[in-house]
């Protein structure tokens, strides 16, 4: 699999469209303050307008000195991550006919290689199972916290 950090908005722009699309897979409670007084979901923002949902990230990803990075098999998007400067992986993202391929158990590789990190769970996803695979991957739980109204759990991963 190869792994691509992407350090430019015209490189972000080669995949805004794959990583927009599919965030809401990853993250439900994603609030926007747009203006002062216009709050919205991500999910909101893709629906009405894509092209602005696009923006958006790339100035998230910015303004949190965020890491994203793009996965790819033979030419092909399998998925993507952001990983935040305090070690949480914020996003993990596999396509869905890409899942069940050990394709996250190459990503959560790839992220140890740096050493220890955490990853925060939404309550619908811990609901559907997901921290059974980080359980797996050898995370364990740290804690469970309410942030924005969205219940947490958070697992972590000491190298």
């Amino acid at each position: 699999m190869d792994t691509m950090k992407v350090t430019s908005e015209s490189q972000y722009m080669e995949y805004a469209t794959f990583i927009v699309l599919n965030l809401h897979k990853v993250t439900s409670g994603l609030k926007v303050m747009l203006s002062p007084g216009l709050q919205m979901t991500f999910n909101e923002i893709v629906t009405t307008d894509k092209s602005l949902a696009m923006t958006v990230f790339w100035m998230m990803l910015q303004q949190g000195n965020y890491e994203l990075y793009i996965f790819q098999e033979d030419n092909k998007l399998i998925g993507f991550a952001v990983m935040e400067p305090s070690r949480l992986l914020r996003y993990l993202y596999v396509d869905d006919s890409n899942q069940n391929q050990g394709f996250g158990r190459q990503i959560i590789n790839f992220f140890k290689q740096n050493g220890s990190f955490r990853v925060r769970i939404e309550d619908k996803e811990y609901k559907n199972g997901l921290q059974k695979f980080y359980e797996k991957n050898g995370f364990i739980f740290f804690k469970k916290e309410i942030v924005l109204g969205t219940m947490y759990y958070e697992y972590k991963l000491t190298i």
